[in-house]
């Protein structure tokens, strides 16, 4: 049968948009490939980094607290390590992240509470959007909104009752950490108040917006026999001075820090 013209010329057409198309639709792929590679790669890059930070605190065997565990980036470094690793979290979907991970663990202990000075029930104001954000403190909250986080249009729209308990109630349970890691948005002080006795090391977060929390905490700290200080800024996972300085010292740096919208994470040894 004689083929029409316009049959040959869609026949031409079709045979040559077909490798055209295969040839784009494998490139789209390939870079697809490659930025999940690209990404992989830099998240272990991460992974490594942290582990190689947090080994300078921390040996296998060792006993951590992750208090603020989250989603466990840093129970994850710290079993990486080999420590044994109690995970504190007081929000749900957090919680079933890490049994996920972790449920299986012996090694990994999950504790689905907040801490703070006391033992008993306490409003915790979830951040859907964000959970990093969710928050015991009112205070934080709101200078937070109308500092750093003003225009990220981050909103708490949800409050749950959680059970609260405290650091030194955990180390009678668990025994006393090699290393504590604190990050509870702004509730930080309310933490160390529940700490009558010494750790060998320990973090906390500060807001250099909101300083109040990390000063108090560090008094505290001086106070139960922690004398060294250091920091970083932004997990940046670096430490920021070459030298560990005093509880006065390090207060004075934060107070002086010309950012005044950052955070950071203070180290502390006894």
């Amino acid at each position: 049968m004689r083929r029409s013209k316009r049959t040959v010329k869609n026949t031409v057409v079709r045979t040559w948009q077909k490798p055209r198309i295969y040839s784009l639709a494998a490139s789209v792929c390939s870079r697809l490939s490659a930025s999940e590679r690209a990404g992989k790669r830099e998240e272990r890059a991460e992974e490594l980094k942290r582990e190689k930070f947090y080994a300078q605190f921390i040996q296998k065997g060792d006993l951590c607290f992750d208090i603020g565990a989250n989603l466990g980036t840093r129970t994850e470094a710290f079993r990486k390590i080999g420590a044994t690793t109690i995970a504190v979290e007081p929000q749900d979907v957090c919680v079933a992240s890490l049994k996920k991970r972790w449920g299986k663990d012996k090694k990994v202990k999950i504790v689905r509470k907040a801490v703070g000075a006391q033992e008993g029930e306490i409003t915790l104001a979830i951040c859907t959007e964000d959970n990093e954000k969710s928050s015991c403190s009112a205070e934080w909250m709101d200078i937070s909104r109308r500092g750093s986080l003003k225009g990220f249009g981050l909103v708490w729209d949800a409050h749950v009752r959680v059970q609260m308990t405290t650091l030194d109630k955990l180390i009678e349970e668990f025994g006393i950490p090699h290393f504590c890691k604190i990050d509870t948005e702004g509730f930080e002080w309310e933490c160390i108040q529940g700490l009558s006795q010494p750790v060998k090391a320990l973090s906390l977060e500060f807001h250099t917006e909101h300083l109040s929390p990390a000063i108090n905490s560090i008094r505290r700290l001086a106070e139960l026999g922690l004398t060294k200080y250091n920091y970083d800024i932004a997990e940046s996972m670096e430490l920021a001075l070459g030298r560990w300085i005093g509880a006065d010292e390090i207060c004075k740096v934060l107070e002086n820090y010309p950012d005044k919208y950052i955070y950071g994470d203070v180290y502390a040894l006894g």
